[in-house]
């Protein structure tokens, strides 16, 4: 019920379990998902060579509701996903938030620190927001004009906050050490934001020194409507075929690895007329309905590099499966759902299956993030898991009570 659009409302209803016997149960089953991920989720029992070794990376708002009547202003936390593209899998969901840190501990840490003359980025507390920077932070942005109105946001009541990005480089190197028993060379796509280049990079260099990484960075129209989308896609197919002559019907025809053939022999023609490097810039010109518009930048981009293997890496360039967890995330977790306005305060949020206890969010996320990879089974009948070569079947809620 929890991973499958229900409210705790309902869930209790239908149950007929109190609110308290419900929060116990979240934390057994988080512990249980915990306990079973530390037994089953092994990355060096996985072959990348054959499974694939390309990943996407972005990050979705997840909002909580003001916990006082006092401060009814908007509670934001990121939650920054990876996925493996071909299975889906989620290799790492981390939250910008630690539960295990209350805002008064890491307030005092900052000022018996006495670091107030170093930079941010060499201070020890640096890692989480106190309350003295963020109201700080908010002033300079009010006065550089970026924000308009400061009492718009608020830290979470329990728990603290965590910099995006510290988090950033965390997620990165966490997944260095999850992939550091493969020598399959890696791929790396991630949505347009400075701070996951940065902590890409970072953690990844001597990989990408070595020639064994690249990175990749995609961009495109996500407010576009979807018979705007159906345009775009449709005017990428008639000019594919106005270039190579293949009729629409053909198109539509050929098998996917016809098609990735073709689709790579014509851009790599326009690579090489265009004679710009890929890390300034490749408009792609035959998108997808999920990526309209598109733009990549190939961050390792390399002289040496064949234009066919690099139209190859712009057509794999891609946030879909990371895009589509999120999409399921949304849509079968109450809470996650996108923030409403509220009508009673303009620009503020609120809505009733928001939670009002950030560590709940922990809880919930890292469960759905066990379900969706090991429980669930998509069209292929089965779970990403299974495509990934870690399980051998889908795994029931019996297998880890």
């Amino acid at each position: 019920m929890l991973c499958n659009d229900m409210s705790f409302a309902k869930i209790c209803k239908i149950t007929g379990m109190t609110y308290q016997d419900l929060y116990k149960r979240i934390d057994f089953f988080h512990d249980q998902v915990r306990g079973f991920l530390v037994e089953r989720e092994d990355f060096s029992e996985v072959d990348f060579h054959r499974s694939g070794s390309r990943f996407a990376t972005d990050s979705q708002t997840l909002m909580i509701n003001w916990p006082t009547r006092r401060q009814r202003t908007s509670v934001a936390i990121q939650h920054l996903c990876t996925a493996h593209a071909r299975s889906g899998y989620i290799m790492e969901a981390s939250l910008q938030f630690d539960p295990s840190m209350s805002m008064q501990e890491a307030e005092d840490i900052a000022q018996n620190a006495n670091e107030e003359h170093a930079s941010i980025a060499f201070r020890n507390h640096a890692r989480v927001w106190t309350q003295t920077e963020f109201d700080a932070y908010l002033v300079k942005l009010q006065k550089q004009k970026s924000v308009k109105i400061t009492n718009l946001y608020q830290l979470p009541q329990r728990g603290v906050l965590v910099r995006y990005d510290i988090l950033q480089h965390a997620h990165a190197l966490w997944l260095r050490d999850l992939l550091s028993s493969t020598d399959a060379p890696l791929y790396f796509v991630m949505d347009d934001d400075r701070g996951l280049q940065q902590a890409f990079s970072s953690a990844f260099a001597n990989e990408i020194r070595e020639r064994r990484a690249d990175l990749a960075v995609v961009s495109f129209d996500k407010g576009m409507t979807n018979d705007r989308r159906n345009q775009v896609v449709a005017a990428g197919q008639a000019f594919l075929s106005g270039l190579t002559g293949v009729s629409h019907a053909q198109l539509r025809n050929l098998s996917n690895q016809d098609y990735a053939d073709l689709v790579d022999k014509e851009v790599a023609i326009m690579k090489v007329l265009g004679q710009r490097p890929l890390e300034m810039g490749f408009h792609y010109p035959f998108p997808r309905k999920s990526e309209p518009n598109k733009q990549v930048k190939i961050l390792t981009d390399r002289p040496s590099r064949s234009p066919r293997s690099s139209a190859r890496m712009l057509r794999l360039a891609t946030l879909r499966s990371v895009d589509s967890y999120f999409h399921k995330f949304r849509s079968n977790v109450r809470f996650a759902s996108r923030p409403a306005i509220s009508s009673g305060s303009v620009g503020q949020t609120w809505k009733r299956q928001y939670l009002y206890k950030p560590d709940t969010m922990v809880k919930l996320a890292e469960i759905y993030r066990f379900y969706h990879n090991w429980c669930d089974p998509g069209e292929d009948k089965k779970t990403p898991a299974m495509r990934l070569g870690l399980a051998r079947g889908r795994i029931y809620e019996r297998d880890f009570m």
